[in-house]
């Protein structure tokens, strides 16, 4: 559909003008690797997409969604860059409200999953829809 070329295209100009570090992550695959790393590689993983002054979240919703992904992946990423005020594209198929449904997979889940929703909407803002290509702000 274009979302991730475009997510690509912006990640790239920005890292040309302020000639800094980005990160462009398939949402599905690598936190299915993620899932299967509980160690140092994981830690060092997890630490630089924290930090990277740009990260891309390309395909987001189309993950394997559990408790442990919510708490352990997802949720550091968004928090932790929310609060550092970083650059951070998401694509997706979804709307954050899809997302955030997906990832409530209990009764018990659910003040962790709103909380998520807050971060991601004050976060990012509108959700851009350009037709079949939609990106988050």
């Amino acid at each position: 559909t274009g979302r991730s070329y475009l997510a690509a295209n912006i990640a790239l100009e920005i890292a040309r003008d302020e000639k800094g570090p980005i990160a462009f992550i398939d949402v599905p695959s690598k936190f299915k690797e993620l899932g299967n790393k509980k160690d140092e590689a994981f830690t060092s993983l997890i630490d630089k997409y924290l930090k990277v002054p740009v990260l891309v979240l390309d395909d987001l919703g189309n993950e394997y969604k559990s408790d442990y992904v919510r708490e352990t992946i997802l949720f550091p990423i968004i928090n932790a860059r929310s609060k550092a005020h970083l650059f951070t594209i998401i694509t997706s198929d979804f709307s954050i409200d899809d997302i955030c449904l997906m990832y409530q997979t209990n009764q018990a889940s659910k003040p962790k999953v709103e909380q998520i929703k807050r971060i991601m909407k004050k976060t990012f803002g509108n959700e851009i829809n350009l037709g079949s290509v939609s990106i988050y702000e």
